[in-house]
């Protein structure tokens, strides 16, 4: 039984359970600490087990889980599962999409509490049980109630995400950040709030959303604007945007439009999980226009980007040091 419980486990983080029992699931991993517990190890050890580069087919995933997953084993234990759980889901089901996808799933990481991590260098998809999608970019968290749905629909976002809100008039849906919420019905956005950027901003797609600053300044947002909050002058306002440069990232491109030369590395820092050292006067001054395959190595991103020749740079020890050409 327990490696039938184990089989269910490997469908959940591969993304090959059905959507319609994805709230089956989770109520059978809490329904005793056991199952809890076994639960939250497989999801570490799989995630672990992700090299957080390009993503590999859904097969090989399977049996590098189904491989790490048996090495695991210590003894047999009892699991009394029912047959119908074989098409079970999650509360939260990983979907691994895109390249370099990874999380760290963390079921009442404070009690009543569900935590998602996606670390430097990696970007994930997830489901919440309101069938709302959302791709966490490289460094965020996603923290909800374990009985998100029940009462209300909020999520905290720390980092970046970009939310396909499932449409529910009577449940409003609402993403807070260290400084603003975002309150949708249905909808599609953009969420930037990395805590070591000077802005946050919330990019609307479609639809439309209410953006609150915690001093009770509010913006209406309608498809095609950008509402950003400047962490250091509090400057909170609305501007027209290119929105759908703003979500590129989940398909895996990097995508600027008159962006500052260190906006593009600090984003570029975090996707590679590399730190980037900056002794440029250059640097400061410029701004870059563009679409990029995040396929690309690091080098070949800054080559892109460097057409003219200015720069040099160096990679040591996991830091790389940017510096103007003599």
């Amino acid at each position: 039984m327990e490696k039938y419980f184990e089989e269910l486990i490997i469908d959940y983080l591969t993304g090959n359970l059905s959507d319609p029992d994805i709230a089956r699931f989770l109520e059978f991993v809490q329904s005793d600490e056991r199952h809890r517990r076994r639960f939250e190890e497989l999801s570490r050890l799989y995630a672990q087990s992700l090299i957080p580069r390009f993503e590999t087919d859904k097969k090989a995933r399977y049996r590098e889980a189904e491989r790490r997953i048996a090495a695991s084993r210590r003894r047999p234990s009892l699991w009394r599962i029912a047959g119908w759980m074989r098409v079970a889901a999650a509360l939260l089901v990983g979907i691994v999409v895109g390249a370099a996808s990874l999380f760290v799933l963390r079921l009442d990481a404070e009690p009543g509490l569900c935590e998602v991590t996606v670390p430097a260098g990696a970007r994930s998809q997830i489901m919440l049980p309101d069938s709302s999608l959302v791709w966490l970019n490289a460094g965020s968290k996603l923290i909800y109630a374990s009985d998100f749905g029940r009462k209300d629909r909020q999520v905290r976002l720390e980092g970046e995400g970009y939310f396909e809100v499932a449409r529910n008039v009577g449940c409003p849906f609402t993403v807070r950040t260290d400084v603003l919420d975002v309150t949708v019905l249905g909808t599609s956005f953009n969420v930037q709030a990395y805590a070591d950027a000077r802005t946050v901003e919330v990019d609307l797609l479609k639809g439309r959303v209410e953006v609150a600053a915690a001093d009770g300044r509010r913006l209406s947002l309608l498809p095609d604007r950008q509402a950003r909050f400047d962490r250091t002058s509090g400057l909170f306002e609305s501007h027209p945007a290119v929105t759908a440069l703003a979500a590129d990232w989940i398909n895996g491109r990097l995508s600027f439009v008159n962006t500052p030369f260190r906006e593009i590395l600090d984003k570029l820092q975090r996707h590679f999980n590399v730190r980037i050292e900056v002794s440029s006067e250059k640097a400061a001054h410029e701004s870059f226009s563009g679409s990029i395959d995040l396929r690309l190595s690091l080098d070949e991103i800054l080559r892109y980007i460097d057409v003219d020749r200015k720069y040099t740079w160096t990679t040591t020890d996991g830091t790389l040091r940017l510096s103007d050409r003599n």
